[in-house]
């Protein structure tokens, strides 16, 4: 069953009623009023929060399948989210803000 989620909770795990789609939180920025969302194939997103707040979700484990892409340091490494490479430390800072 779908609730409706007040809050965004960085690091927690969601699951959308349309489609099932699976993400998670890893950041939110309060003065702009956005959301940074992981999908669970490693794409990041942004939701604002009149979008976030339109959202049936559940919330949900982090499902069994998906590693952290920074526990992989040689991967993200490689990584090229804005067109150029990034660094480790580059990538955990979009990450975790």
């Amino acid at each position: 069953m779908a609730i409706h989620v007040v809050r965004a909770e960085i690091g927690q795990w969601y699951s959308q009623a349309r489609g099932g789609e699976l993400f998670r939180v890893v950041g939110v920025d309060e003065r702009s009023r956005t959301i940074e969302i992981q999908m669970l194939e490693g794409d990041l997103d942004e939701l604002d929060a009149e979008t976030w707040g339109a959202l049936q979700l559940t919330r949900c484990s982090a499902p069994e399948v998906w590693t952290d892409p920074t526990d992989d340091a040689e991967a993200y490494d490689r990584c090229d989210l804005t067109g150029r490479s990034l660094s480790r430390r580059d990538v955990l800072a979009v990450l975790h803000g």
